[in-house]
């Protein structure tokens, strides 16, 4: 703050003033020169430090699917026991990115594939895909606070990364949705009948396949929370009894949620 004159009576007035204190003259247009370069120039900084971060940001998930995700993708169907365990294993900084990266691209598959599901359903409100996009966010979300749980009772824990073990979750999330848009092309509307209604001639049918690949995608997330337990130094048999209790229990308290939201 600074003592300026007032323009119209020339008597010593506060620069933040709006108006004289002793004509009541208008005073605005002065201190608004006197304060620009300083705005404009947190303004600016402020822009720049934005459009930094939205960059830099663009710029990581860019290099994360040309780089990172081959590997991990790689690793988790060619070696899915040492080769998983050694992603939790090596757990860095970068994995903290890595585990916000899966989070976000397995919300925008499932926004999107819901809504190429079915032309029916492109109708239905806005509100119904995001919700159906959370569901498995809140899988993956209830599967790192219960290994993060198990993990601080065995040894020690840190949340930030136990982020990942739902993250490298969202893989086999994914892989079902995209099974299941691929055999509702393949079946037509079966499918959707199959889901809903475990009648004989259903799972003689897609209803069969539609089995077959819940239990392959769930074997897969066993396997991936048992690998990140096991890499913490959880003993064999803890993790084993562990893991599809957890996974389980999550795919259950998710699911009640996701009805409560949705009804």
């Amino acid at each position: 703050m600074a003592i300026i004159a007032c323009p119209n009576c020339g008597k010593s007035i506060s620069s933040e003033s709006v108006n004289c204190i002793h004509c009541s003259s208008p005073v605005s247009p002065i201190n608004q020169n006197l304060a620009t370069p300083q705005n404009q120039q947190q303004q600016v900084d402020s822009n720049q430090h934005s459009n930094q971060s939205k960059d830099s940001f663009s710029q990581d998930f860019t290099t994360f699917y040309k780089g990172d995700f081959k590997e991990i993708l790689s690793t988790f169907f060619k070696n899915p026991i040492d080769g998983i365990r050694g992603i939790f294993i090596n757990i860095n900084q970068n994995s903290q990115k890595t585990s916000l990266i899966l989070y976000i691209s397995v919300f925008l598959f499932y926004f999107i594939i819901s809504y190429l599901f079915d032309s029916s359903l492109r109708d239905l409100e806005f509100s119904l895909f995001i919700k159906i996009a959370f569901l498995p966010i809140l899988i993956m979300l209830i599967i790192s606070t219960l290994s993060f749980v198990i993990k601080s009772i065995f040894g020690k824990a840190d949340f930030k990364n136990e982020l990942l073990t739902g993250g490298i979750c969202g893989i086999p999330l994914a892989l079902f949705l995209a099974l299941l848009f691929v055999l509702k092309i393949l079946s037509g509307n079966e499918i959707m009948s199959s889901v809903t209604s475990f009648s004989a001639s259903n799972l003689e049918k897609s209803g069969m396949v539609f089995v077959l690949i819940l239990l392959y995608i769930l074997l897969m997330l066993i396997n991936v929370f048992q690998q990140s337990l096991k890499a913490s130094g959880t003993k064999d048999g803890a993790s084993w009894y562990l893991s599809p209790i957890s996974i389980l229990l999550a795919l259950y308290v998710s699911i009640k949620i996701f009805y409560e939201l949705l009804f």
